[in-house]
């Protein structure tokens, strides 16, 4: 299990499963397309579209979006331990950041409650 990817499709799940079940659904309404990558995983990048209302989906890959977000296992590991937020972690380089930063700029708190889930699904 040691070469298992971390952040895999299981993972991003159970993210989504309680994204999508909690209170803050609405502060992801018309988001777009997002990308979430691990740089040290091969192959490790997935797309997230969300809707209108705010609901996420995992998609595949395209060249529609609205950013991309990179980062390392250790470094994504950090964020969702909540040991830094999503713009500590754009502004001290711990999380790349590509794409529209006028678009993405609203929905900077929201980001710290996908952490919260994620904090989550390490645990299931």
């Amino acid at each position: 299990m040691e070469n298992a990817i971390k952040y895999d499709q299981s993972f991003w799940d159970k993210v989504l499963d309680n994204l999508n079940k909690g209170q803050y659904v609405k502060e992801f309404a018309n988001l777009g397309t997002i990308a979430f990558e691990v740089i040290d995983e091969p192959s490790c990048k997935t797309f997230i579209k969300w809707d209108s209302d705010g609901f996420a989906k995992i998609i595949g890959a395209t060249d529609n979006l609205i950013a991309t977000f990179s980062a390392t296992v250790v470094n994504w590991d950090k964020f969702i331990d909540g040991k830094f937020n999503a713009a500590q972690g754009v502004l001290l380089g711990k999380i790349k950041f590509s794409g529209s930063l006028r678009k993405i700029i609203k929905y900077v708190g929201a980001f710290n409650h996908l952490a919260k889930c994620g904090k989550i699904a390490t645990k299931n």
